[in-house]
């Protein structure tokens, strides 16, 4: 409908160059028409385009965590802690104190973070990665 009025007011324009003089404001007005009357389907294809493609690739991915490789875990750096003065250090795994009291082991990733050794070595036998930055460490190549 609106390339028929612009090739109806192109042809007057060629008729008549004195009515020719008020056609750039009907112009103007054809122009801004489908701007302020809102069109309820102007975006549905793309939308549900959209929607179709993001429900195919989450169905078509499945999120199964990679265990960290035997070799990797017997590898983490077991270090001797003290606790210091108002240190309030928590294991991000089980959210428990990580130094209670004197001098205490507790395993280091190569990300340099801290966790208890046995709530870390649980956490990598399921996932390969650190549970604070997502450093990924090595796993089984089957």
């Amino acid at each position: 409908m609106i390339q028929d009025i612009k090739h109806k007011t192109l042809s007057i324009l060629q008729e008549n160059h004195e009515r020719a003089r008020r056609i750039p404001i009907v112009l103007d007005i054809i122009h801004r028409i489908p701007q302020a009357i809102p069109n309820p389907y102007q975006n549905y294809y793309e939308d549900e385009l959209i929607e179709q493609v993001a429900g195919l690739s989450l169905e078509e991915t499945e999120f199964v965590p990679v265990p960290t490789s035997a070799y990797a875990i017997e590898a983490l750096e077991k270090v001797k802690v003290e606790k210091m003065i108002n240190m309030k250090e928590n294991c991000s795994i089980c959210l428990d104190t990580l130094i209670s009291e004197g001098v205490v082991e507790v395993t280091r990733m190569p990300c340099k973070h801290l966790f208890h050794g046995g709530c870390i070595v649980h956490w990598l036998e399921k996932n390969h990665v650190c549970p604070l930055c997502r450093f990924k460490l090595p796993v089984d190549k089957n």
